[in-house]
Formats: C-alpha cells, structure tokens, sequence
C-alpha cells in the first residue's frame, strides 16, 4: 500500500470509534444533509483528494466532534473517486499522481464538482433557505 493510501486509510481508521452501548443510546448523530455536516464533509473529502492528509485529519475531528454520520464520509469519497476516475483525465498527470503544485483551476473545479454531486446524490441537497422578506413600503 502507497504512503498515499495509508494515510487516507488511517483517516478513515480515526472515524471508528469504539464506544459503549449506552453512549451510542445517547448520542444520536446528526443527519447527513444538515448544513454543518454537508460543508465539513464536503472539505474533508475534496482535501483528502489533494493528498493533504494533515488537514483532512483535522476536518475528521471536527466532522466527529458535530457528530456527524462517520459512513457518509466514506461512501461519498467512494463516489467522488469513482467519479473523478471516469471523467475524461482532467486530474491525470504524468506518473499517476495528484500533484498538488500542478493543480489547475480546473482540477480543482472537477474535484469540487465530483464531490458536491457525489454528496447531493447520496444525501440530497439542502434546501436553501427562503428569503427574508421585505418590510412594506410606508406609504406617505
């Protein structure tokens, strides 16, 4: 296995957590689709896929600490890498790396996009919220 690899297993690894049945009762994990857990699911994975491994780690514990699903993280990089995998080589460079010092705005662009579409599909997208509305014009 790559030193790549290992480290984003070992990410994955820090999302298992062995805790007794009576906290797992208590602690009722947020949905997946909340706001809070969409952003930092979704930064976590597009940074695990520039290969920043230190960073990604540090998502993952604020992704736990919001009690975020820790599955969803895993399924929708699944999905984002399948996804990047079959687009049509915009993240391939020579030697099969994702070198981040040659990443373009538009790798970074197919990364964003491949991970917001993996998560929305898995989860759904959240609803925006609607507009506040306007106080009527006093009428003089």
């Amino acid at each position: 296995m790559s030193t790549a690899h290992w480290a984003v297993a070992s990410v994955f690894a820090a999302l298992a957590v062995t805790v007794s049945a009576d906290a797992v009762a208590k602690a009722q994990p947020q949905p997946v689709n909340t706001p809070g857990c969409a952003w930092i699911g979704k930064r976590t994975i597009q940074t695990l896929l520039r290969d920043d491994i230190v960073a990604a780690n540090d998502y993952t514990t604020m992704y736990k600490t919001m009690d975020c699903p820790a599955k969803a993280l895993a399924e929708a990089f699944s999905c984002a890498v399948a996804k990047i995998n079959e687009g049509p080589g915009v993240l391939s460079v020579p030697g099969g790396t994702h070198d981040p010092a040659t990443a373009t705005a538009e790798r970074v662009g197919a990364v964003r996009d491949a991970v917001n579409g993996c998560w929305d599909a898995l989860y759904g997208v959240i609803p925006a919220k609607p507009a506040a509305a306007k106080p009527a014009a006093a009428k003089p």
